[in-house]
């Protein structure tokens, strides 16, 4: 689904995953709860959505090919209008120094995929309040 800047991007929910069936349900499964979501395929245009849609919270894999989730974290987390934003990192990637890394990167949280739907739910309730807020 794509936005435009004349909606609110207060309830918009940014998912950059480049597996593209995975990202396809995500945003399903989001749009079912009532949320507006915007999807990307990969690092690069992940950070361009970012600065364009200025999304409440972004969930983010990790393992992308032309720029990880760690990369696209740290450059929004560069960014003035990224310091605030939430980002929630969903990955394979489940080991204790991956989730390390996650949190050094600037992530809020890591959730290991498949996504726990209640904590996942849970976050964005948080993440979505603390940006109207």
């Amino acid at each position: 689904m794509d936005l435009t800047n004349t909606q609110s991007t207060r309830e918009v929910i940014l998912l950059i995953d480049d597996n593209q069936d995975a990202a396809m349900l995500m945003e399903r499964m989001l749009q079912l709860k009532g949320y507006r979501a915007h999807v990307c395929h990969d690092g690069q245009t992940g950070l361009e959505a970012a600065e364009r849609l200025r999304p409440a919270v972004i969930i983010m894999d990790l393992a992308m090919p032309d720029m990880d989730g760690f990369t696209v974290c740290q450059r929004i987390r560069a960014q003035p209008w990224g310091r605030q934003m939430m980002l929630v990192a969903l990955s394979g990637y489940s080991s204790q120094a991956d989730q390390e890394l996650s949190r050094q990167a600037g992530f809020n949280a890591h959730l290991i995929k498949p996504a726990d739907w209640p904590i996942l739910i849970k976050l964005l309730e948080q993440g979505l309040a603390t940006d109207q807020g």
